[in-house]
This record gives C-alpha cells, structure tokens and sequence, in this order.
C-alpha cells in the first residue's frame, strides 16, 4: 500500500514539472545542455512557461515571428515579471528574433524580457515593439542583471511613465549594446535608450531613435540617470517634450558619471531644455559633447554651460580632432572608415562605437602603416628562412 502511495505521488510531481517546463527544439535547460530556440512555437513556450525562468536556452538560428498566431492568451508574455523574474542565462549566440507586438497597455515591466535577473547576451531582436504601462523597453522592462551585444529596434510606449528604445529601467550592467526604434511616454520619463538608469552601469552603447513625452523628462540616450555610470555612449536621435526638461543626452541627472559620451540630436521643449542635459543638479561630467544644425541652446537647460560639455556643429562632427579623449583606436571609429555590408545603410560621418559596428573597419593610414610593417617583416622572416633552407 505504502509503495502504491509513493508511486502516486512520484507521478504527481514529475506531472506538475511536466506542466510547467517546456520542450523546446531540443536541450534539456542545463549549463551543458540549453534548451534550444529555434521557432515561434519555442518563443511562445518560453514566454508562457515560468517554470522554466531560471533555465539555460540558445537561439540556434533566426526567428521570424511575423504572422505567428499561436500565441498563449493570443498576446505574446514578456519572459520574467515582478513575481517571476528571468533568472536563467540566454544566449543569442548572434541569432536574430523579429517580428513581434507587446501589448500589455495596462501592465508594468514589459518588453521581450519583463525583468532580467541573471544574464542576457548575443540577440538581435528587429521590430520588437512593447506597449505597457509603466516601465517599457523593447528589449526589456528592467535589468537587474548583465546584457551584453544585444540589440534592438522597435518602438516603446509607456501609456504611463518610464519608456525605453532599449529598456525601461536599468539597475545592472548593459555593455556593447544598441536601440534604433523610438520611445514615446503618455506622461513623463522616455529615453532612447533607457528611461531610468539608477545605480546602473551603461558602456559601448548607442541610442538612434525619436524621444517625446506628453509631459516632463525626455532624453536622448536617459531621460533620468540617478548615480549610474554611463560611459562611450551616444544619442542621435531628436528628443521633444510638451513640457519641461529636455536632453540632447540625458533630460534629468542626479548623481553618478557621465563620460565619453555625445548627442546629435535636436532638442525641444518649452523650459528646462538643454543640447546635452536638460536638468542637472549632481554627478561627475567628462570629456561630453552635443550639437545639431542650428541649435541655439545652452549645454544645461536653466544653468547655461559647463566646461566638461562642448558644443560643436555638424561639421565639426566628423573630425575626430575635435573629440580629443575618445579612444579612436580601440573604442570609437568614425562613420566613413566603416564599410556597410550589403543591406545596411551606410554610417554617417561621426563616432560609431567599434562594438557595434555591422560591418568592415577601413583602416586608417597609421593603421596600414602597421600591417605593412607587420607584412615587411614576414618577408624578411620568410627570406631567411628560405636561405636556410637552400
């Protein structure tokens, strides 16, 4: 009786695991093992399996999600949320997923990933559009972990406050990564890349897209840095606010560093607006810059202008010169050393992050200078050999 009872019960438990973890393409969801990716039905499995949260996965090639209609509650899931975060590790492995609408107008934390709790790297998310409430980001609603090489296009809302071309909050560290669609809030708080960077650490990262708000805070790459690190980041994108504060880079900065940073996009907004920041009130400021055709503003909206930030015009965008602590040999290249790959549209002529370039970097003459050293010396080295040898 007692072994019939036991069996019972054995059977219930690996029921209930059965019921709340997926299958997938393939993997079981171990470190050596991820569970593979590789279709709109494995999106929608993890998207809609919580159980699975805390498992390993691999996108093992492109996902096109267009026209997918098999969606669990006919409304893709952001993957974790604020009872269940994303504590496992997904890797991309350089794969891209596209194609997908967000729509939880009423809900917080939404984007593919709802709240990120562990790691994320490797991914390519194109046309991955997120409606939410507050805190809305394409890629993610919030990181409290470690992205790193990702990239999004798509557009955010946030019906409420707090929408992000990439994330909506950033507590965790984002490396090497890119948003091109833009951020719209029905009330305050759009960044073009993150809407809240707080406590935070953002690096080698861009932001292209459109910022607006229907009220306060827009900025170009953060409408608000609370005692975050942003570091080799820029903000192309045109920031507008139908109120106060805005940002060529950041509407509202409160603590933390900002170095090594630009904004070229135009600024605009009745008071409060400045080419780089919109508010200032603490933090450290180095070696930044900002400038668009015809800009007539100053470098801090209400304070005027800082010696840390340096306004240049369109022309003096494209010299390099003119940004004199960017690290043009390992961390910047400007827009025309890059050759595009077919498909992409060319880069203009300003900083690009190396990090994220899809292309091919032209060298530049002191940069073939060294490789025909380096080819002069092979010769040499073959030469002797070769005497040896005979």
């Amino acid at each position: 009786m007692k072994s019939i009872k036991l069996f019972a019960i054995i059977f219930f438990l690996v029921s209930v695991t059965k019921l709340f973890s997926g299958t997938y393409s393939g993997g079981d969801g171990s470190a050596g093992d991820p569970y593979q990716l590789s279709t709109p039905d494995d999106i929608d499995e993890l998207m809609s399996t919580t159980g699975d949260w805390g498992e390993y996965f691999i996108v093992t090639q492109d996902i096109d999600c267009n026209g997918y209609s098999g969606w669990t509650g006919s409304n893709p899931n952001p993957i974790g949320n604020s009872t269940i975060s994303f504590t496992g590790s997904f890797h991309g492995m350089g794969n891209e997923v596209s194609n997908i609408d967000i729509n939880k107008s009423t809900e917080d934390y939404i984007g593919f990933f709802g709240i990120i709790d562990n790691n994320v790297q490797n991914l390519i998310l194109n046309n991955v559009n997120a409606i939410g409430d507050d805190y809305v980001g394409c890629f993610c609603g919030k990181n409290n972990g470690t992205i790193q090489n990702c990239s999004a296009t798509g557009d955010a809302t946030a019906n409420d406050d707090y929408a992000g071309g990439f994330c909506g909050k950033n507590n965790g560290t984002i490396q090497n990564c890119s948003a091109t669609g833009d951020a719209t809030a029905n009330d305050d708080y759009a960044g073009g890349f993150c809407a809240l960077n707080s406590n935070g650490a953002i690096q080698n990262c861009s932001a292209t897209g459109d910022v607006e708000t229907n009220k306060y805070f827009a900025g170009g790459f953060c409408a608000d840095n609370s005692d975050g690190t942003i570091k080799d980041c820029s903000a192309t994108g045109d920031v507008e606010t139908q109120n106060n504060y805005a940002g060529g880079f950041c509407a509202y900065y409160y603590g933390g560093s900002i170095e090594n940073c630009y904004a070229a996009g135009s600024v605009d907004g009745p008071s409060n607006v400045g080419g780089f920041l919109g508010e200032y009130v603490l933090g450290s400021l180095s070696c930044c810059f900002w400038g668009f055709e015809g800009a007539n503003l100053d470098d801090i909206g209400a304070l005027g202008d800082n010696v840390n930030i340096i306004q240049l015009n369109p022309s003096q965008m494209t010299n390099p010169a003119n940004f004199p602590c960017f690290d043009f040999e390992n961390v910047w290249v400007m827009g025309d050393y890059v050759k595009v790959e077919e498909g992409f549209t060319p880069y203009p002529n300003t900083p690009i992050l190396r990090a994220l370039v899809n292309g091919h970097i032209i060298p530049t003459l002191s940069e073939w200078a060294v490789i025909a050293f380096i080819g002069l010396l092979a010769g040499v080295g073959g030469w002797f050999v070769w005497r040896r040898i005979v």
